[in-house]
């Protein structure tokens, strides 16, 4: 099967989309990984300082003492912040958030890498110390918020990618086409001048160097090949000119030559015939001489010898025919 062909404008543009079909994904990862982690650090950030703000509070005065002051604020770090359950474990007593998502319990674990696990929650053990005795804060935050922030982030930059494939594949054509169409008009010279119309230019008015020198030696190739061919149709003319005054010289010279050979030949036989003529006009002389005037036989004598003497007329032009032949060039 032979391959199939594509104009330069066209593989331009093949080329142009699969370069970005090959960089814009790894670039979308890369940029949605990057997104990834710069909200997760900030929600790291958030949450721990969250965290350590409520732990500080618990460790100052008397609120783990104080009947009630813990649920408060409990329920207040909750208010203000993205978290979602908190708890304070203290000697074997457990408070809780009065705000705490229903049906949620402390998975007996804490995350150190945000989206880490199935639930999108966050969890922090923080440790209180308080009058040499031993507390903990159990907290834990939605990650859904961050990660809906994430989607945002990423669909913009899907929006972005998008309309910049958009706009470099029409700058593609665009310049594809701009780059080909003086190729493409070297292609028209090239055939009109195959045709026969020598007089087109193959100059190129392209400031791409490449082509602008391209163009330059294609017109000093055609420039090169115009004289060529001129000077082999003077040459042919030459040569056609030549054929023919030789055709026209070797045509006088077989007439001359047949001229010549009739001229001989006629010339030989008026002196073969002259030499028969000339017993008969001196026998019909010589004959009228001994004939009486008054005799019935001179007028046949007469007539014998006015017919040799016509035939001799004929003999001398014909002997002038073939001298004349003989003086043909």
């Amino acid at each position: 099967m032979a391959p199939l062909k594509a104009s330069i404008a066209a593989r331009v543009v093949m080329v142009v989309v699969a370069i970005h079909a090959v960089l814009l994904p790894v670039l979308y990862l890369g940029l949605g990984l990057v997104i990834l982690r710069s909200h997760g650090e900030l929600f790291l950030l958030h949450v721990r300082s969250s965290a350590h703000n409520l732990v500080e509070e618990l460790e100052s005065g008397d609120l783990l003492d104080a009947a009630g002051r813990v649920d408060e604020l409990l329920d207040l770090a909750v208010t203000k912040s993205d978290a979602v359950y908190a708890e304070v474990l203290d000697q074997g007593r457990t408070v809780r958030s009065t705000l705490n998502l229903p049906g949620l319990q402390w998975p007996d674990r804490q995350d150190f890498r945000f989206a880490d696990s199935e639930d999108h929650l966050y969890w922090i053990l923080a440790p209180i110390a308080h009058k040499g005795r031993q507390a903990e804060l159990r907290i834990a935050f939605d990650e859904q918020p961050t990660l809906d922030q994430v989607r945002v982030a990423k669909a913009r930059i899907f929006g972005v990618i998008a309309v910049y494939v958009v706009v470099a594949v029409a700058l593609a054509i665009i310049l594809a086409r701009r780059f080909a169409r003086p190729i493409v008009r070297l292609g028209d010279a090239a055939r009109r001048i195959a045709s026969g119309d020598t007089a087109q230019s193959l100059q190129l008015a392209s400031r791409v160097l490449e082509l602008h020198e391209l163009g330059t030696a294609l017109e000093r190739m055609r420039t090169t090949l115009v004289g060529v061919n001129e000077r082999l149709r003077a040459e042919i003319g030459e040569r056609e000119r030549a054929d023919r005054v030789r055709s026209e010289l070797e045509t006088r010279l077989r007439h001359r030559d047949r001229v010549e050979t009739i001229g001989t030949l006629a010339g030989g036989i008026a002196h073969e015939i002259n030499n028969a003529l000339q017993p008969i006009m001196l026998l019909a002389e010589a004959a009228m001489a001994d004939v009486p005037a008054s005799s019935p036989v001179r007028a046949d004598l007469e007539a014998i010898l006015a017919s040799a003497r016509h035939a001799k007329d004929i003999v001398v032009k014909v002997l002038t025919f073939s001298r004349e032949a003989g003086d043909v060039k």
